[in-house]
């Protein structure tokens, strides 16, 4: 087993595990659809949260090529993305002591700010893998800093309007999945 290898196997494991909330989270809903009162906004979320896992899970392969020594803290870096989906995952279903509560509209604007927050650390964590792993210039992520200072003025400014909301994450989403699908990279063997 080469150290690529060995660190992958970690990395996806995390993001099975996110993939795992987002399913089963999903799958708690529609056992209940009739008692769940229904958040476009949050519905969108994991959505979008899927494609990302996806996503990430897609582009860790290319680490073999792109990454030429594996350090403890390169390790660290590369996973620092998928952890922040699986909390994303966890954060998006009500659980614990909310793990009842079927009003997913209540829940999801009470908890907008901090699956905002988890979210927008993503994008971060995004630009700096583009920059330091995959060799990407500053100004081909400017795009990902206009994302990020929308996310910021909704936070800074608390912005909670139902309509913002929705529109934003159905904007959102339309992004992701340009980006998800427009990718046309292929799997080829890095040995």
């Amino acid at each position: 087993m080469d150290p690529f290898e060995y660190t992958v196997i970690l990395t996806s494991l995390i993001i099975g595990l996110g993939i795992a909330q987002l399913i089963t989270g999903t799958a708690d809903i529609i056992s209940h659809i009739k008692k769940v009162k229904f958040s476009l906004p949050l519905i969108l979320m994991i959505i979008k949260c899927f494609l990302l896992c996806v996503q990430d899970w897609w582009i860790n392969y290319g680490y073999a090529l792109n990454v030429d020594g594996w350090s403890i803290r390169m390790v660290l870096f590369v996973m620092a993305y998928p952890v922040l989906l699986f909390v994303w995952a966890r954060m998006l279903f009500p659980t614990g002591l909310r793990s009842h509560e079927s009003d997913l509209d209540a829940y999801y604007y009470d908890q907008w700010q901090g699956l905002w927050t988890v979210e927008m650390l993503t994008i971060v964590v995004s630009i700096f893998h583009n920059l330091f792993i995959d060799d990407y210039d500053l100004t081909s992520q400017i795009g990902l800093f206009v994302y990020e200072a929308i996310f910021m003025i909704f936070l800074f400014f608390k912005i909670s309007n139902r309509k913002a909301h929705t529109v934003f994450q159905i904007l959102s989403l339309i992004l992701v999945m340009v980006i998800v699908f427009g990718q046309d990279d292929v799997l080829v063997d890095y040995m």
